[in-house]
């Protein structure tokens, strides 16, 4: 798409929000170099919000993959934050199709909000 008129339509529809807002969240503090000419203005602030994130471990895992069902298998890793925007569930719904395969399985790392229930969702047997 070019500058033209749908571009500036769909720009100042992507800005409209940032022109009304006096608080804007951001998820990483590098994010916010993006609003820096915008929290110049009176009564405006930036939020870093790190609330994807649990609380960390205490101690590093003691699972050593060899030893559980899929050793001697090829193993896909989903390494990462596990949200409703990442729509785990998808996985969760392959892993549960691929369920009868002895070659491959499936190995989740990870914590966020959706990390519970797709924990629940795997040990039920359903990847919804």
């Amino acid at each position: 798409m070019g500058r033209g008129l749908p571009y500036r339509f769909f720009d100042a529809v992507a800005r409209y929000p940032y022109s009304v807002a006096d608080v804007i969240g951001v998820q990483t503090p590098g994010n916010k170099g993006y609003f820096a000419e915008w929290v110049r203005g009176p009564g405006r602030r930036l939020e870093v919000l790190q609330n994807w994130l649990g609380a960390p471990a205490d101690a590093p895992s003691s699972i050593v993959v060899g030893e559980t069902a899929l050793a001697e298998r090829k193993v896909f890793v989903y390494a990462g934050h596990m949200g409703v925007a990442q729509g785990m569930g998808i996985l969760l719904d392959l892993a549960e199709r691929l369920r009868g395969r002895t070659d491959v399985g499936f190995l989740f790392v990870g914590r966020g909000s959706d990390a519970q229930r797709l924990r629940d969702d795997a040990r039920a047997g359903r990847g919804k």
